[in-house]
């Protein structure tokens, strides 16, 4: 695979992941531990995510 395609795909599954933390961190259910460890993202990722779900609906 070209390198050009591997970083759209990398792309691709980072905002994938992404969006899914937003969906946990929206229900409410999971603490952001575990929505680090289900998405792969690291724990600051998340916490910044759920920094910035909070700032926008504030």
């Amino acid at each position: 695979m070209c390198r050009v395609m591997e970083e759209r795909l990398n792309d691709t599954r980072y905002r994938e992941k992404v969006a899914i933390a937003v969906a946990m961190l929206r229900d409410g259910k999971l603490s952001n531990e575990d929505i680090s460890k289900y998405t792969g993202l690291p724990l600051e990722k998340v916490n910044e995510i759920e920094t910035n779900l909070n700032n926008f609906s504030a």
